[in-house]
This record gives structure tokens, C-alpha cells and sequence, in this order.
């Protein structure tokens, strides 16, 4: 470019002075004066030309800078975008997760969460009360005991006395729950007393008549007496914070509205 500017410039100026003097032949003083003054309106031209290019170089530089000051920060802004959608896409994916992952719990705590229930065993041969867990999943149980007008006991024997029945006789077998918590499988029964016939007969020598009255007896003092149970699963035996207890409780009086059902309450532990 400072090249061109050079050669239109000096043209334009030889232009100038062959018009100027084409009248005449100049002299040798004033052909070294036109000489000189060529040279230095070349070098003149020279240095503006310097100037010129100079200043476009700078224009240009500038106007690179701004365009590359430009791309950079469309590109910060960018990836800046691509960032923050990128943050929200992993937030909802982790979110999705999380909550898919607390439905299944649901459902597994669900499937393998115990069912605890108790059912008389017997008529004239026996009389008993069987526990058993119904559910898919292991129970812990808390607590066990028997209710009457509002005394607790531990064991069925507090609340029906045989030897007021018969001094000679005592029960087949029962449960006394001394333990912090024991542990029920699913399907695992458990008797929580019984008393035959044949053990009176072939233990305590009872004719068959007297046991069918001593049963009889039995059954008639089970009157008013609620037996319940206390129990969670044993999923959420180490999560207390968040886990459940169930109770259960069952009426023993075989004549009392809706001791058949097994309606349990939860609440929170904690």
C-alpha cells in the first residue's frame, strides 16, 4: 500500500512539472532545482505514506482486537450457557434418581414389611393362642403383653390363675416376653400359651371330663383380657428416625364384636 501511494505520488508530480515547463527547456540550474525538489517531495511522501500505513496498521490491529475481545467473550458466553444447562440437566437427572430410588424402598419396605397376627387354637381338645407373622419380611418385636381393665402382664398366667381352677394342673406352654426384642420370620409361629387335654390326662391324671371343664374354665376367664403387640420391621430396625411401629392388638373373648379383625395402628417413632 505505502508503495502505490509512492508511485501515484510521484507521478502526479511529474505531471506537474513537465506541465509547468514544457514552454521551455530548463537550464541546468533549473533542471538540478526541479531535481531537488522531487527528491524531497518524494521523501515528503515517503513519510506521510509511512504515517498513513502506519495509522491503517493500528486501525487494523484495533479492529482485530475488538473482533478477537468480541469472540472471546461470545465463547465465555457459551460455554457459560452450556454450563449452567448442563448443571440443571445433571440436578434433574440426580433428582429423577433420587426419587425413583426412594420409590423402590417404598415398595421393598412394602412387599417384605411383617404382618403380625394371633388365632385361638382348639375347643374341647385344647385352648391356645398362636402368633404368627404373615408378612414377607422379618418383625422385631418390641413388646408383648396382656390386658385386662387396665393391668398389664407379661405372661397370660398373670391374667387367668389355673391354680384357682385346679391347684394340681399349669400350662402346656406360654410366653413370658422378658426380651428387648425378638425376632419373627416371615411364616414363624409362636404359641403365646396352651393347655390340652391330653397333657391334663397323661401329666396331671385328669379324667376326660374333668379337662373338658377345666378348659371350659380357661376359656370363660379370657373375658376382657386384649393382647398386644408391639413390633416393627426389621428393615427399619437400624433407621429408627424413620421407621414405623405397628400395634396390634386382638380381644381373646372369642364372643366380643370384631376381635377376629386385625386392624393395626401405626405412629412414628421418634
Amino acid at each position: 500500500m505505502k508503495k502505490i501511494l509512492i508511485i501515484l505520488s510521484i507521478s502526479f508530480l511529474v505531471t506537474s512539472v513537465t506541465a509547468k515547463h514544457t514552454q521551455g527547456i530548463p537550464s541546468p540550474n533549473e533542471l538540478q532545482i526541479i531535481t531537488d525538489s522531487i527528491q524531497n517531495r518524494i521523501s515528503l511522501i515517503e513519510k506521510s505514506s509511512s504515517e498513513i500505513v502506519e495509522r491503517v496498521e493500528r486501525i487494523e490491529r484495533t479492529e482485530n482486537n475488538y473482533v478477537g475481545m468480541i469472540v472471546s467473550l461470545i465463547s465465555v458466553l457459551v460455554a457459560l450457557g452450556l454450563l449452567i444447562i448442563t448443571a440443571r440437566n445433571n440436578i434433574r437427572t440426580r433428582n429423577i434418581l433420587e426419587t425413583q430410588i426412594e420409590e423402590q424402598k417404598a415398595v421393598n419396605r412394602a412387599q417384605l414389611r411383617p404382618v403380625l397376627h394371633a388365632y385361638r387354637t382348639g375347643w374341647k381338645e385344647k385352648t391356645g393362642l398362636i402368633l404368627i407373622n404373615y408378612g414377607q419380611g422379618p418383625a422385631a418385636i418390641n413388646e408383648i403383653y396382656f390386658e385386662r381393665n387396665g393391668t398389664k402382664a407379661k405372661s397370660i398366667s398373670e391374667l387367668i390363675n389355673l391354680k384357682a381352677i385346679d391347684e394340681d394342673i399349669w400350662w402346656d406352654d406360654k410366653w413370658t416376653f422378658t426380651q428387648n426384642e425378638y425376632f419373627l420370620h416371615s411364616q414363624q409361629k409362636e404359641p403365646l400359651y396352651m393347655l390340652t387335654k391330653e397333657q391334663l390326662i397323661k401329666k396331671y391324671r385328669k379324667s376326660e371330663k374333668e379337662s373338658e371343664r377345666i378348659i371350659k374354665q380357661v376359656r370363660a376367664q379370657r373375658k376382657d383380657i386384649v393382647l398386644v403387640i408391639k413390633y416393627s420391621s426389621l428393615i427399619d430396625y437400624d433407621n429408627q428416625d424413620g421407621g414405623q411401629e405397628y400395634v396390634y392388638e386382638m380381644a381373646l373373648d372369642v364372643k366380643k364384636k370384631g376381635n377376629e379383625s386385625l386392624t393395626p395402628t401405626t405412629k412414628n417413632v421418634g
